[in-house]
């Protein structure tokens, strides 16, 4: 019974996880040699840093497919757990 809860918050804690900037960007702003640089953290950095507003929007859709491509495929492994319990 608590499978489909299970699946639900497995996902949405993965779509955060691909989103991260906040820790990143407080305490290191992208670290020695960008050690902690994230995904979001390059989005931000080029679209106010460097003013590239195209890059940072490709860099979105990027960002998007892969979050898309990831859940796709982990909702997929999940329901066919879900169904052999």
């Amino acid at each position: 019974m608590l499978a489909p809860s299970i699946t639900i918050n497995i996902v949405l804690a993965t779509i955060g996880t691909l989103k991260t900037f906040e820790l990143p960007f407080i305490m290191t702003n992208g670290g020695p040699a960008g050690a902690t640089r994230t995904l979001s953290l390059e989005i931000m950095n080029n679209l106010f840093g460097q003013y590239k507003f195209g890059f940072a929007s490709a860099l979105s859709i990027v960002m998007l497919f892969i979050i898309v491509f990831v859940v796709f495929f982990m909702n997929k492994f999940l329901k066919n757990r879900e169904a052999n319990v």
